[in-house]
């Protein structure tokens, strides 16, 4: 997965994979080339800071 799909999920409300488990891509970061992510059905499952090569 390349960066432009990781900011297309996130503007279309997309999923990605982290570590096995479904994610929403919820913010972006620009300056560090990072996203924000949220499990799905989990509000407190919120992990920051993912690299793209991190998610599949």
């Amino acid at each position: 997965m390349d960066d432009k799909e990781v900011r297309r999920k996130f503007l279309l409300g997309g999923t990605v994979y982290y570590k096995g488990k479904m994610y929403a891509v919820i913010a972006v970061n620009k300056l560090n080339h990072t996203y924000t992510i949220q499990r799905l059905n989990d509000r407190a499952d919120m992990v920051t800071d993912v690299k793209v090569e991190e998610l599949s």
